[in-house]
């Protein structure tokens, strides 16, 4: 169809000489109108829509408040140890946060369990006491907790390396070396 139009047009542009004329008016405000479209769409625009605005930065999280670990106290340990020969693998432990103004955040720990034999007041050895070695050391951090001040909250931890074989009785120990205000 495009090739029929062409073609007519190329016709009557070699034998009408008055058609000359008005085909090349007609190139030229074809031409113009191109140069016009070209030049608007390369223009920048200056509404409200198409203007770019930086977006908000985002501001950096605040430092958190250390802490000092005394402030920290754990107590009422408790574990899953069933008994001799038994294994150790969940400890929860009550945090409380002595801290006057700051909610306590995070806290890193150090957990020590000891195997040890004998019991407090039997004679297991020489020296009339209990005899503990050290079976399992590990260091962890409590990250999502939220503790106010003055208050105290139950955490759990999962021992490392699936519990903790322990022959006699175990002696848990956690002790909070650092933490963290919100």
């Amino acid at each position: 169809m495009v090739w029929i139009f062409a073609a007519v047009v190329l016709w009557l542009a070699v034998a009408v000489p008055s058609f000359r004329k008005i085909l090349l008016i007609g190139a030229g405000v074809v031409v113009c109108v191109i140069v016009l479209v070209i030049l608007f769409d390369s223009l920048p625009k200056d509404k409200e829509s198409s203007k770019l605005t930086p977006a908000a930065s985002a501001l950096p999280p605040p430092t958190p408040k250390p802490i000092p670990p005394d402030d920290v106290e754990t107590g009422e340990m408790r574990s899953d140890f069933v008994g001799s020969g038994g294994q150790v693998r969940n400890v929860t432990v009550r945090l409380f946060n002595h801290s006057v103004n700051e909610t306590l955040s995070k806290a890193d720990y150090r957990l020590t369990i000891a195997d040890c034999k004998g019991r407090p007041g039997t004679k297991a050895n020489a020296t009339g006491g209990v005899s503990c070695a050290t079976v399992h050391d590990e260091t962890g951090s409590f990250e999502y907790i939220r503790i106010p001040p003055q208050q105290a909250r139950d955490v759990s931890l999962t021992v490392q390396g699936f519990g903790v074989t322990i022959l006699g009785s175990p002696k848990i120990d956690l002790k909070i070396t650092a933490a963290q205000a919100e």
